[in-house]
């Protein structure tokens, strides 16, 4: 019974990262959304749904919308090939958290990429975590090198885990 019910939620799972690849790869910034009112045709693979949804997932967290793709696929692929999530609560509270860690190390980078997000590589999450870990930085004088290391590090490491790697 806990087999089935963990090959049920592994497939699902799967669907919806397969869902949020299809929206994200196809994404265009001319399609219609709650940003951007336009009359032309939608791009979007999922249509208009995926549409808002890629643009949403974009703004806020940036490129590391590609995290929760990772995410969903990575413990899919464990549900069905393992039967169990190890630390599944643990991961999911660790998730936000892992997005905004990857999407504060995102909004170091230039904004550019395929779609030249507006609001920057990270999203705005990503600008405001990014800069309330910069005044945390600036009393003991950590150096913006070091600073950006650790940031990656610490978002680098935090994705690993709640992606399912064990590291005992």
């Amino acid at each position: 019974m806990i087999r089935r019910l963990a090959d049920v939620a592994g497939i699902g799972i799967g669907l919806v990262g397969l869902a949020l690849a299809a929206a994200l790869v196809s994404y265009s910034p001319a399609d219609p959304s709650q940003h951007f009112a336009t009359g032309s045709t939608v791009r979007n693979l999922l249509g208009p749904e995926g549409a808002v949804a890629a643009d949403n997932l974009y703004r806020a967290v940036g490129y590391s919308a590609f995290f929760l793709l990772a995410f969903c696929l990575a413990w899919s692929w464990r549900l069905l090939n393992e039967h169990h999530l190890p630390h599944w609560r643990l991961r999911l509270v660790l998730a936000p958290l892992a997005l905004i860690a990857g999407a504060a190390a995102m909004a170091m980078l230039e904004a550019h990429g395929p779609w030249h997000l507006h609001e920057g590589a990270g999203g705005v999450i990503g600008r405001l975590a990014l800069a309330r870990l910069s005044d945390l930085a600036q009393p003991i004088g950590l150096q913006r090198e070091a600073f950006a290391a650790t940031i990656w590090t610490a978002g680098a490491a935090l994705n690993l885990y709640v992606l399912a790697l064990d590291i005992d």
